[in-house]
């Protein structure tokens, strides 16, 4: 079998090199626009452990599909119709081509325009592989995340489906998902994956504070909700697009988890602390259901952490707030979102899966009531803090649907700076919330 990956960046180079260690393989050929990437894509392989002479780096896109079985396109989405158009009238008949796009409706529209009057002569189907890491040039290229992962292939069955769907579970997918329409895949990614990172962008730029006291920010449930905003380098290539591709979908989620946010603030102008330990107590129990066996690192010594920075004590409340309290809301209002959207009829988490879903909600996964009381202890301070976080979500979410695009790279940009300058969540010795 020969396999051509176009788009030779983090996910085309982390399959192709998969790809090629697989027996069956005989040949990968790589094709990108940048040559850069030739000399990382074998610097990659040797890594790995993958023969290089199964590898070939191609200048041509046209060379690299010209006798290709199979073909993943790895390019950003906005190139896709070109790039399917290029290569439709020098395909072989019965070729097998898939995109990884995280946008399956506008993505598969694309390439079906792309294709034209190719399309009846190929085999295409709209895939995308729920796993990913940070950044997105070859250097990041990891060919073991596959392993025990979730895909999707949309598209007509048949032996070339068979066929696709052996090869994602040959390089370790777990799960190939085939019943997922483009919609449903769509709305699915804009809750559990898109929304939220776009969500903890707004965390990172209401509370941009990275030291007190000339010491790094420790607060774990803090660093924990906002590690993701580490990964937004490539905010222009990769998070502006998908703002704009799945905009729908992410002003949607938007909305209910506002309306969480409500909930918990409601709760606390209410003054029912009962009615805050049931709001937190069901987002503990949905992080419960869907994360039973995964670890929670980073949570522990948050309230001891204000002794060891020394921070002055009135200013101790209003940092607990933002950086403690506010995790432990926006956590909840994240589970509640989805508990809400499974009971609509929408796909479970647990069928998608998603590393940033599962970081923002770590703060949950704690005792709620001793969090409930804190935060009732607070309560001026974390309505006040809620209220700045929702007025960044609110302009965020206002961007996304305006499709201002240069506005949203602007801040996922500026939260990865931000974000940055933190520290690892730590590891400690757990320590009970300090009341009083």
């Amino acid at each position: 079998m020969k396999i051509a990956i176009i788009g030779a960046g983090q996910q085309g180079t982390s399959q192709g090199l998969a790809f090629a260690r697989l027996d069956g393989v005989e040949q990968v050929v790589f094709y990108d626009i940048n040559p850069d990437n030739k000399d990382q894509v074998f610097e990659k392989a040797k890594e790995y452990g993958v023969d290089a002479s199964k590898l070939t780096f191609t200048a041509s896109q046209a060379d690299a599909v010209r006798h290709a079985d199979v073909i993943g396109i790895n390019t950003p989405m906005s190139s896709f119709k070109d790039v399917v158009a290029r290569m439709a009238p020098i395909v072989k008949d019965g070729v097998i081509i898939y995109d990884n796009g995280s946008g399956k409706v506008r993505a598969m529209a694309e390439i079906q325009e792309g294709l034209g009057d190719s399309s009846g002569r190929v085999n295409y189907f709209g895939a995308h592989f729920f796993v990913g890491r940070a950044g997105t040039s070859p250097v990041f290229a990891d060919i073991n995340m596959y392993q025990g992962q979730t895909a999707t292939i949309m598209g007509q069955d048949g032996p070339a489906k068979d066929k696709l769907i052996s090869l994602f579970k040959d390089i370790g997918i777990k799960n190939v998902r085939t019943d997922l329409s483009p919609e449903d895949h769509d709305e699915s990614l804009g809750l559990f994956s898109h929304h939220n990172t776009f969500a903890v962008t707004a965390l990172m730029l209401a509370f941009p504070q990275v030291q007190i006291n000339g010491k790094p920010i420790q607060i774990g449930r803090f660093l924990s909700s906002t590690r993701v905003a580490a990964h937004g380098k490539d905010g222009a290539t990769f998070w502006g697009p998908i703002a704009n591709d799945n905009a729908n979908a992410i002003v949607e989620a938007a909305k209910i988890f506002s309306g969480k946010l409500e909930d918990v603030k409601t709760a606390l102008r209410q003054n029912s602390v009962t009615h805050l330990k049931e709001l937190l107590g069901r987002g503990f129990n949905y992080a419960s259901g869907i994360t039973p066996d995964r670890q929670f690192e980073g949570l522990e010594g948050d309230l001891h952490d204000f002794e060891t920075l020394a921070i002055p004590s009135e200013s101790e409340g209003e940092y607990a707030a933002s950086h403690l309290a506010v995790p432990i809301v926006f956590a909840t209002a994240s589970a509640l979102t989805a508990a809400e959207y499974e009971e609509r009829g929408g796909q479970p988490f647990t069928s998608i899966g998603n590393s940033s879903f599962h970081d923002s909600l770590r703060p949950v996964r704690d005792n709620f009531e001793k969090a409930a009381d804190f935060i009732w202890q607070n309560k001026v301070n974390v309505r006040a803090a809620l209220e700045k976080f929702q007025r960044h979500h609110s302009e965020i979410k206002d961007a996304i649907a305006d499709r201002r695009i240069d506005d949203i790279i602007s801040c996922i940009e500026e939260s990865h700076r931000l974000r940055t300058q933190l520290p690892d969540a730590p590891k400690a010795p757990r320590a009970e919330f300090a009341i009083g």
